[in-house]
Parts: C-alpha cells; structure tokens; sequence
C-alpha cells in the first residue's frame, strides 16, 4: 500500500497534475483510434494530444527545461522547409494554403522536437498510461477498419445516411445520394489502414516490452496479425508496399542495425534527389498501358510524366504549393475540368503528383527538395542513437512514412502530415516506456 502511495505521489496525481496524467494519454487513445475511424481528424486530434502534453510537462515543472535541451540543429531542417512553403506564398497558385501548411508544419516541427525532453521527465506511471492509451486506440481503429473493410463500410454508409451533411460533395467512390448511399468503394478506407500502419511499429514494440511478458507476447501476435489482416485485405497497393518494406527494414536492423540505417539513409536520398527521372522511367518503359497493373498504378504513369517535365520550367523554387493545380488551371484556361475517367491513363496533372518526392521538385525546387532531403537525414541520425531494438521499430516507422511518400497522397494533405508526426511521438513515447523492462 505505502509503495503504491509513493508511486502516486512521485507521478504527481495531485490537483491538475493528476487530471492531465490521465487526460492526455486518452488523448493519445483517441488519436490512434481516430487513425483507423477518421484520419481527416488527425489535426485535430494530435494538437489536442500535444497541448495536454505540453500542458502535464509545464504543470510538472519540466516543459521550461524540455524545451530549452532540444538540439536546434535538429530544428534547422524543418524550420527552413516550414519558412520556404510560407515564402511560397508570393509566387504559388494558392497562398493562403501555403500561409496554413507554414502554420500547421510549423506546429508539427514544434510538437516534434519537444516530445522526447518531454517523454524523458515523465514518471513510470505516467509513460506507462500512454503506452496502454496508444496500444488501446491502436486496437480499437484496427477493429473498425477491419469490420470496414469485411462489410463493404457499412458502419460509414449507415453514419453518412443517418447524417448527410459528413458527406462531401463530390460523393467520389459512392453508388447512390446524399442520405441514401448503397455502396461504397474499398479504396475508401485506404487511407484508414495507412494511418493505422504508421502507429504499427511503435505500438509492436510497447508489446513486446510490456512488463508482463505473456501479455505482451499475446499483444504482439494480436497487432501483427489484425495490421497485416487490415493491410492485405485493403484496396491499397500503398499499404501493402509500406508493410513489406517496413518489415524487411525491420528483419535487417534486427540483424544488422548500422548496415539498416546506412542502407535506409541511401535509399532516402536516392528517392529525393533522382525523383524527377525516375519519375519519367515507367512511362518510358510504356507501363500505362500494362494491363496487369492496377488502374491507379497505370493512371499515375501519365501524371509523373507530366509532373517532372515540368520542374525544369522552376528549378530552383518551384512553382509553389499546389503547383500540380496551378499548372491544371492554366491549362484548362477557363474550361471546365474533364472528367476524371477521360483523361485516365493520358499524360496530364494530376490533384497533386502522386509522389512525395517529385511533388516537393515540383513545388519548392531544388532547395525544397534539399531541406526535404535534410529533414530526413536529421531524423535518420536521431534514430541512430537508439538502442539496437529500438532502432529496428523506429527504422521500420520510417520506411513505412517513406513508402507512403513515394506512391500515396499529396504531400501537403493535412491528415498525412498529422499522421506523420503522431507516428513521431508514438515511437518517441515508446522508446521512453522501453528502459523501464527488458526486451
């Protein structure tokens, strides 16, 4: 009983103190159930995380002292990305969304950087609250995704007609109208199961050190198989990709840890620096017109084609963010924009490029993609301080973040960038709960 006091009063479960160390790794819950329910929300929720993080930190005592034994070296990277998208507003197609994607990257280099002083000076108790948060929520959206995917979103078509107004209006990929929508298509819950994977790892690696080892074991066997169930049963080729390659990183740095963070740092930079032409290699080799590939696949042919023959017209700055769309616009020249099934499989613009690291040449340019390329390293070398099995999980978290990149979303889509960052503190959370047992 004493000993339990003692814990109680070290975790400091007085006042305000004691609300937040419970209150923010629910936060971390919601998040991570949110990955697999709605990602659209994932701004929302990591700020909501972040601020009661932040918050526990201050009414500890510790944020002042956090904050100031953060290397600034590391923020120099994405301080400089977050000031060239917001200079980019004088030259870009939208400059107020270069003005908010400044604003929320800023947000997310902030929470970032600040995460691991501030998981250092939690208490065991309180680190051991967000791991169970993190691993609770992960589950949860695994669920749902899982009975998503297995009943054609029939959880999502009885939420969207019961309240028409969570509908967009677009309706993309649904049979049927507002309020009365009978079918919805697989690929809807793509991005669900790629913002439940980028949360895998880093909940895998609290199971497998959670102190109570038939526990763990049990959990690890559970997530593994639900996340690969939730992966290969998707429509996302994104997905299935960044769930072998994260795997292989893992199965490497679990052998071989230096020659994995070597290897994942080469790719790294191979992947930014030649994008743009690689990015003309599949339409070269005539792959949109390769009918064992998925229509997706094929279409996107056309768009990288396009997307990098166009960085050459703006080297150095690119052409802003949403540079895909401003160059769409000017083509049309007022003409209302086709639909998308007649222009599949042509060389055009896309939304966006359908490539991460072609999508930054297009947009910033060379020193976009050069601060891009910085950011990358700068984490890799972070990593490179771990202990050898953390190391395997937080290399695996970036292959999977580097694979989504490379073949999903745009870049600047705000889930994607939240999603990445929750992933970020997840790992770093994770990292801290992994000294207290051995692994």
């Amino acid at each position: 009983m004493d000993e339990g006091v003692e814990e109680a009063r070290r975790a400091g479960t007085t006042g305000g103190v004691r609300v937040l160390g419970w209150a923010a790794p629910m936060a971390l819950s919601v998040a991570a159930a949110t990955a697999g329910i709605a990602p659209r929300l994932a701004p929302g929720t990591v700020l909501v995380f972040t601020l009661l993080l932040a918050a526990l930190a201050w009414r500890e005592g510790g944020l002042g002292a956090a904050l100031r034994s953060v290397p600034l070296r590391r923020a120099a990277a994405p301080l400089a990305l977050t000031g060239l998208v917001l200079a980019s507003g004088a030259w870009t197609f939208a400059p107020r969304l270069a003005l908010a994607k400044a604003g929320l990257l800023l947000a997310v280099t902030l929470a970032s950087l600040a995460v691991a002083p501030i998981a250092a000076g939690l208490s065991p108790l309180v680190l051991r609250r967000h791991a169970r948060g993190l691993a609770l929520g992960l589950g949860v959206g695994l669920a749902f995704a899982l009975t998503e995917i297995g009943t054609g979103l029939g959880l999502t078509r009885l939420a969207v007609n019961m309240a028409p107004v969570l509908l967009s209006d677009r309706l993309k990929g649904m049979v049927g109208t507002a309020g009365d929508i009978q079918a919805m298509a697989p690929f809807l819950m793509n991005r669900n199961v790629v913002a439940l994977l980028l949360l895998f790892w880093p909940a895998l690696l609290i199971a497998r050190v959670w102190p109570v080892r038939s526990v763990g074991r049990i959990g690890t066997a559970l997530l593994a198989i639900a996340m690969a169930g939730a992966v290969l049963l998707s429509d996302s080729e994104t997905a299935k990709a960044a769930l072998v390659a994260s795997a292989i990183v893992f199965a490497l740095a679990c052998t071989a840890p230096k020659a994995a963070l070597r290897l994942v740092g080469a790719l790294w930079c191979s992947g930014v620096l030649l994008a743009v032409p690689v990015a003309m290699v599949p339409s070269s080799l005539g792959m949109g017109a390769w009918q064992g590939l998925p229509e997706s696949a094929r279409d996107r042919v056309g768009i990288w084609r396009f997307t990098a023959s166009h960085v050459p017209d703006r080297p150095l700055l690119g052409h802003g963010v949403r540079g895909a769309r401003a160059l769409a616009a000017g083509l049309r020249a007022g003409q209302p924009a086709p639909s998308h099934r007649a222009v599949m499989f042509t060389e055009r613009p896309g939304r966006h490029a359908h490539n991460g690291y072609l999508q930054i040449w297009l947009d910033l340019g060379a020193a976009g993609a050069g601060l891009f390329m910085g950011l990358g390293l700068a984490l890799l070398c972070a990593l490179a301080r771990l202990p050898g099995p953390a190391l395997a999980h937080a290399l695996a978290t970036f292959a999977a973040g580097a694979l989504v990149l490379a073949f999903g979303w745009g870049l600047w889509q705000s889930w994607l960038i939240a999603s990445l960052a929750l992933a970020v503190a997840a790992m770093v959370l994770a990292v801290a709960f992994m000294p207290q047992n051995k692994y």
